[in-house]
């Protein structure tokens, strides 16, 4: 006999903010990411405008761009969600990341060009 359990259908803004989690604060020091109410309004505002996989797509890229991990000038890291989605720019720009998988849109061939983001 086989029991059929009805699954609880997942919050796409939790589950895009977990996955932000997932990549970017798993094993780093400092406060616990919170899902507050700013941040729940703009993943959703994004998922409206790319869906949430296109929005876990941006977070990877992220990931993969030096500069934002902290291969800059200053040595600082810039992941934030609240940067990544900010806009149709910066999730396009970093959905790039993964589709190119080496950033090329961004460095070219001189990598100290600047970027303003």
């Amino acid at each position: 006999m086989t029991i059929n359990i009805p699954s609880t259908p997942i919050d796409p803004v939790v589950d895009v903010f977990n996955h932000w989690v997932r990549i970017h604060k798993d094993g780093r020091r400092g406060p616990k990411a919170i899902l507050t109410p700013k941040r729940r309004k703009l993943i959703e505002k994004a998922i409206d405008l790319y869906g949430a996989e296109t929005c876990k797509l941006a977070i990877d890229g992220c990931k993969l761009s030096p500069w934002h991990q902290g291969h800059n000038p200053s040595g600082k890291r810039y992941d934030s969600i609240e940067l990544i989605l900010r806009d149709a720019q910066h999730i396009e720009a970093f959905v790039d990341w993964v589709e190119t998988s080496k950033g090329e849109w961004l460095y070219g061939e001189d990598e100290s060009k600047e970027v303003n983001w």
